[in-house]
């Protein structure tokens, strides 16, 4: 009976086994691999508590570029590793997908499936797009004859649809091409092929509206399927088919705007840090939607402006290292970050202050889904990279039932690179129901320079369970 019940014991701990990343730091240059994995082995047994359990649990060890291993363990087990001076961090192991270059797999195509046995005898299938059937790739000189037992040829699928008719090298004729616009369907190095072939130039066809800039290296212009079905039947419908791209001209239209590919926010690894910090481009102040700070973060920079700021938020590595201290990091995981002879620990830096404990021109915080009311305190110094005397003035512009105080409200400078500190503090009620954003601005204006600081309050959306 004993042995039943410590037989389903073990049985129950190896399901609730999984793969964690630990992830020890740099590698020294002077540690064997030997040496290495019995580190491992050794803090393994210290927190399984079995030196041949733990010499099992051990699937992969590094120790080349960084030091760390991977194995099987129990969620208490790897938090025992997490709390180990040696030891920076233990993450679970996460799968990965495998890209199109794994197209059965990408598809889902098991191979349990039952299949015909016509298929069995299959040597080569090939699934290609514009294949150039003249490539040295296909020149079987030299090879002698197929072996006998190889039998059949080849033959197209059923509904096998040729592409020799791209834009691609080896699917045009130089002769056709060459002082011609070519109608070309996508947009991807046509104008490489088109330019090898001496022709003219392009009209490339895009399935939707891109914002995405690209230069060509002849004369190109792009259209819309609707307007690509038009030209294809003027081409197809006239003998002496003839088109003209005229010169690029700039029309009046809003902008910046923020790019589709631009990453927003919020930021998942650290919920007080503005993410992103400045918008490339930005969104134009007249067309401000809800998400605007998230997605354009302090705006866009004015490079003229930015040449004399008047004040700058000045950040160094000691501000950096304050606030991994404020994050949780400990003095294993700081002096294992900073390296160096010197043994570096959290108590040799100041500490970080406020909600945010960071330096930065931007002040953000993410409230609980559950938060009844706000409060943040931000810290903040500015350095003054002016001539001459200067006071600035704190203005704040804040949304009804939002409370922005600045102390002091009053900045006064003398002379160059002089810091001054001042603090903010936000309060506000409970968000109303579908109010995710409360977006302030501080600005600091001494009459000839404007330093703005968005100031931003989130609330992220409840999962609907």
């Amino acid at each position: 009976m004993v042995i039943n019940v410590l037989t389903v014991f073990y049985s129950d701990q190896q399901q609730q086994q999984q793969a964690y990343i630990v992830y020890m730091g740099d590698m020294s240059d002077d540690r064997a691999t030997i040496s290495v994995m019995e580190e491992h082995h050794g803090l393994l047994s210290k927190a399984i508590g079995d030196e041949k359990i733990a010499r099992k649990s051990r699937i992969y060890s590094y120790g080349k570029s960084f030091n760390g291993f991977v194995a099987r363990l129990l969620p208490q087990e790897a938090q025992r590793l997490s709390e180990d001076e040696n030891v920076v961090s233990v993450f679970p192991n996460t799968i990965r997908k495998l890209h199109t270059t794994r197209s059965w797999d990408f598809l889902g195509m098991t191979k349990t499936i039952k299949r015909s046995q016509l298929e069995s005898n299959i040597i080569v299938a090939v699934l290609d797009t514009g294949i150039y059937v003249k490539s040295p790739s296909f020149n079987d000189k030299g090879f002698g004859p197929p072996p006998a037992k190889w039998k059949g040829k080849c033959v197209t699928g059923r509904n096998f649809t040729g592409c020799n008719n791209a834009c691609d090298y080896g699917t045009l004729s130089k002769d056709k091409v060459k002082g011609k616009i070519v109608y070309c369907l996508g947009s991807s190095r046509q104008d490489y092929f088109i330019k090898l072939l001496e022709g003219a130039g392009t009209i490339m066809v895009l399935d939707e509206p891109s914002d995405i800039a690209f230069t060509t290296l002849i004369s190109a212009t792009t259209v819309l399927v609707k307007q690509g079905i038009k030209i294809d039947r003027y081409i197809n419908s006239t003998k002496n088919p003839q088109a003209v791209i005229y010169k690029t001209k700039t029309v009046n239209t809003t902008a910046p705007f923020l790019a589709s590919f631009s990453s927003r926010g919020p930021q998942t690894i650290n919920l007080n840090i503005l993410k992103p910090d400045i918008a490339a481009p930005a969104t134009p102040l007249k067309i401000k939607p809800e998400d605007a700070e998230l997605g354009s973060g302090s705006g866009q920079i004015n490079p003229r402006r930015a040449a004399h700021p008047g004040l700058v938020y000045d950040i160094t590595m000691s501000s950096y290292i304050s606030f991994l201290c404020k994050e949780g990091y400990n003095d294993t995981n700081i002096g294992k970050l900073i390296g160096g002879k010197e043994k570096q620990t959290c108590s040799s830096f100041k500490p970080a202050l406020g909600t945010d404990g960071l330096n930065y021109p931007s002040m953000h915080t993410q409230l609980n889904v559950t938060a009844s009311r706000i409060s943040a305190v931000f810290y903040r110094t500015v350095t003054h990279v002016g001539f001459g005397n200067s006071v600035y003035n704190a203005i704040v512009t804040s949304p009804k039932g939002l409370s922005v105080q600045v102390l002091p409200s009053t900045l006064k400078f003398n002379k160059l690179h002089q810091q001054k500190s001042f603090k903010v503090v936000v309060k506000g009620g409970p968000m109303k129901n579908g109010t995710q954003i409360l977006s302030a601005l501080l600005e600091w204006s001494d009459s000839r320079h404007s330093v703005k600081s968005p100031i931003l309050i989130y609330k992220p959306i409840p999962l609907s369970g």
